[in-house]
């Protein structure tokens, strides 16, 4: 894009690169599929879906969702930060890859992980999530951190975790930090195999289920 905005309410698929040469958010498309490992600028407004195998070179920030779906599909984060203003998900087959400890994903809305295993994935870096955190039927290591891998919840509302068949070889939290005065519910059992931080001054709810660290 030399100048001006390009929009649409659909979908664009794209196997290349975005390239912004003013920047500024001129790509502007609703929905967005990337099929391959694209290069990006660092700021895109659209909801975005990694269909290929993605690493990130630099930080990222998201106007949007992102999705990482498909056989295949992965989204590896470096030693880098990507920042969404919507929800994250992996779906199918779809894995998150942090294994660097200044590897960010920083989640405005709604983490769920409904994808591949990501058993050795996810061993350094943060997750902060301000939203819902949920796995889904029927990936048992959808969410399997392990090493120094922490998990920050800190919504400023009132959060709600739900984790499909946790266990300590199945879905499950590494190291879980809640940082949210509003208060967290957890909606089903809960397995955290490291440590559980409270930094709270509010109230921390375990809803129904069993909290095991």
């Amino acid at each position: 894009l030399t100048s001006g905005t390009v929009g649409g309410t659909t979908q664009t698929i794209i196997g290349g690169d975005l390239i912004e040469v003013v920047g500024g958010n001129q790509y502007q498309v609703a929905n967005t599929t990337f099929t391959g490992d694209p290069s990006l600028p660092a700021s895109v407004q659209s909801n975005v879906t990694f269909s290929g195998a993605k690493v990130l070179t630099q930080n990222l920030e998201v106007l949007g969702d992102v999705a990482v779906n498909g056989a295949g599909a992965s989204l590896d984060l470096l030693g880098d930060t990507l920042q969404l203003t919507g929800n994250f998900s992996t779906l199918s087959s779809g894995v998150l890859v942090m294994q660097q400890p200044t590897a960010v994903l920083g989640v405005d809305g709604s983490t769920t992980f409904d994808g591949g295993s990501t058993t050795g994935l996810l061993t350094d870096g943060v997750i902060y999530a301000a939203g819902p955190v949920t796995t889904l039927c029927c990936t048992t290591t959808a969410l399997a951190p392990s090493g120094n891998h922490r998990f920050v919840l800190d919504g400023t509302a009132a959060q709600t975790v739900n984790l499909y068949s946790p266990g300590a070889t199945t879905n499950r939290f590494w190291d879980l930090e809640i940082d949210n005065s509003a208060g967290v519910t957890f909606t089903s059992g809960v397995q955290v195999n490291n440590n559980l931080t409270l930094t709270i001054t509010g109230w921390w709810i375990v809803n129904s289920g069993t909290t095991t660290t």
